[in-house]
């Protein structure tokens, strides 16, 4: 846990196909791909303290995490892949079962959240950000 405190990382802003991309062309995909990416890469802290709660909290996104500034590509990838890893492990999930009415509220500054495709359920998001403190940065 101490060697992340301090670490950044590259993160994109790219569909799926495309991040796959420049998965398989390595640290140069993004001089490959320039052309499919939405915004430049967002540089933020692997670990970031919950204004709120003082808590500290990893900040990774295994659908968006580039690479991990100051290490080289192939150590980035490993330590990547154990985070995503880590991240992703069922005793941190909460499995929301919706039904008709069904609302569900999370705090995103602590919360990384994805759906589980359903190709039969039907629903309606509305997405509300609420003022307050700004994300983490360098």
């Amino acid at each position: 846990q101490e060697f992340l405190l301090g670490k950044s990382a590259l993160n994109l802003s790219m569909d799926l196909m495309t991040r796959d991309l420049f998965m398989k062309a390595g640290p140069e995909g993004p001089g490959k791909f320039a052309r499919f990416i939405k915004a430049p890469p967002s540089e933020h802290p692997l670990v970031h303290t919950h204004p709120d709660t003082g808590r500290r909290a990893l900040f990774v996104d295994p659908l968006r995490i580039w690479s991990i500034t100051g290490l080289h590509w192939d150590e980035s990838q490993a330590l990547i892949s154990l985070l995503s890893n880590h991240v992703n492990k069922p005793e941190f999930q909460c499995r929301c079962h919706w039904r008709p009415g069904t609302v569900a509220v999370w705090d995103n500054r602590c919360t990384l959240h994805k759906r589980v495709d359903d190709p039969v359920a039907k629903r309606t998001i509305h997405r509300l950000p609420i003022a307050g403190t700004t994300p983490p940065a360098l």
